[in-house]
C-alpha cells in the first residue's frame, strides 16, 4: 500500500479544521476514499478534538486538502 501522511490543524481566522493529506501517486481513488472515511470523517475522536459537534453523516466545515507527495523535494530560497 502507498504511504500516506495526514496533518490536521486549524486554519483561517475562524479556526476551522483542515486536514491535509499527502499521498503517493500509486494510491487509488478507492483507497483514498476509504482512508478519508476511516481516519478523518468517521473518526469520532478527531472530530471531537477539532471541535466539530455534528453527526458523523455531516462534517461540513471540515476542509480536506489532498496533495500528491513527490519523490524529489525542492528547496528554494529568495
Amino acid at each position: 500500500m502507498a504511504e500516506v501522511t495526514i496533518m490536521v490543524n486549524k486554519a483561517g481566522r475562524s479556526g476551522r479544521p483542515m486536514a491535509t493529506i499527502f499521498t503517493d501517486p500509486k494510491l487509488s481513488t478507492d483507497d483514498l476514499g476509504k482512508l478519508v472515511q476511516t481516519h478523518i470523517t468517521r473518526n469520532r475522536d478527531l472530530l471531537k478534538k477539532v471541535g466539530l459537534k455534528a453527526c458523523l453523516a455531516c462534517v461540513s466545515g471540515f476542509d480536506i486538502d489532498i496533495r500528491q507527495r513527490y519523490d524529489v523535494d525542492m528547496r528554494v530560497e529568495f
